[in-house]
């Protein structure tokens, strides 16, 4: 179903018996949605192709309450803009991947060095050489 949203509107959503969810889509903002599941739970969604791939994408924005629906407008308009960037998926998958000094020594900590001092620790141990 398609048509303008509206707080009313977003209200009176109900899931249907015998269905986990439905989506609403707005008029006004291209691929931003209100999901509604089977237990009530009502979010603002943002659906998508990003340009030069096949895949649908779906990002969640908010849950109903939490944002309001111009709120969720401003963030699809966004993601609307950033999906008609080619590499925006690159950049996406990129973030997700990288990973922060904490996370690498920690995970070489586990790895290396069982008695190896915690991060704090270590910190307050090089402050002489590095500025933190």
């Amino acid at each position: 179903m398609k048509q303008k949203l509206t707080n009313t509107i977003i209200a009176k959503l109900t899931c249907p018996a015998g269905k986990t969810d439905i989506k609403c889509s707005d008029t006004e903002v291209s691929g931003l949605k209100v999901r509604v599941t089977a237990k009530g739970a009502k979010s603002f969604i943002f659906e998508k192709r990003p340009k030069g791939t096949g895949k649908l994408k779906l990002e969640t924005l908010g849950r109903v309450g939490d944002i309001t629906i111009d709120q969720a407008r401003a963030m699809a308009r966004a993601k609307v803009l950033d999906y008609e960037d080619p590499a925006y998926m690159y950049r996406l998958a990129e973030e997700k991947a990288r990973q922060s000094f904490v996370q690498v020594y920690e995970q070489y900590k586990a790895v290396k060095m069982a008695d190896a001092p915690s991060l704090p620790e270590l910190r307050e141990k090089v402050s002489n050489f590095l500025p933190f």
